[in-house]
């Protein structure tokens, strides 16, 4: 199981913003390595990012309550969350990759050794 660990600071930075740029973000957290770095190893694209935005109508979900987006208006999320300094976007040809100032880098569990950890002796057989 994967896991995101989101810092106090982070989320008092989205206190008053929209729901959908925190989405945004943890799009990009979802991705990021422990040095903060997102769409290095994982290709991240603004396609991927609508497509993770997209409520679709649904049972019980009437067309006013479905949502779609433009890449224009990924593109603005994007920006807003650079004006704020929530992320940078490191210049590549053709990707996109950011930085997350402000993700907590490093393991949550750094001196975590597995499950026999404190054990003198191997498992019982």
């Amino acid at each position: 199981m994967q896991v995101i660990h989101l810092t106090v600071e982070e989320l008092e930075a989205f206190r008053e913003l929209p729901a959908e740029w925190l989405k945004v973000y943890l799009f990009l957290r979802r991705y990021a390595d422990q040095g903060g770095m997102t769409g290095l190893k994982r290709t991240i694209s603004r396609q991927a990012l609508r497509e993770w935005l997209e409520v679709p109508a649904g049972q019980g979900r009437h067309g006013e309550h479905a949502r779609s987006y433009s890449v224009k208006a990924i593109r603005h999320i994007l920006d807003q969350l650079k004006k704020r300094g929530l992320i940078r976007q490191i210049p590549t040809e053709r990707r996109l990759v950011f930085f997350l100032p402000m993700a907590a880098t490093g393991s949550v569990c750094p001196k975590y050794e597995g499950p026999m950890r404190g054990r003198e002796e191997g498992p019982k057989e």
